[in-house]
């Protein structure tokens, strides 16, 4: 997976949306939310497609695309 902190940290913070909330959406860990972000654990396909529902966007764009800021 390419930049997937990235990714994941700058389409919450565009968001503006907390680790602690997005965590309590997608049903995990704030703890194992951040893990994800840095990269240092790979999350199962089921929390991906949560995360990405609750964010409104794609997989792809979370995981797969390099981060492009749209502001």
């Amino acid at each position: 997976m390419i930049n997937i902190r990235n990714n994941l940290f700058h389409i919450r913070k565009e968001l503006k949306i907390s680790q602690e909330n997005l965590a309590k959406k997608v049903g995990i860990s704030r703890t194992y939310l951040s893990k994800i972000e840095n990269g240092h654990s790979n999350p199962s396909t089921e929390i991906t497609y949560k995360i990405a529902n609750v964010l409104n966007t794609s997989i792809e764009d979370i995981f797969f695309k390099k981060y492009v800021n749209h502001n």
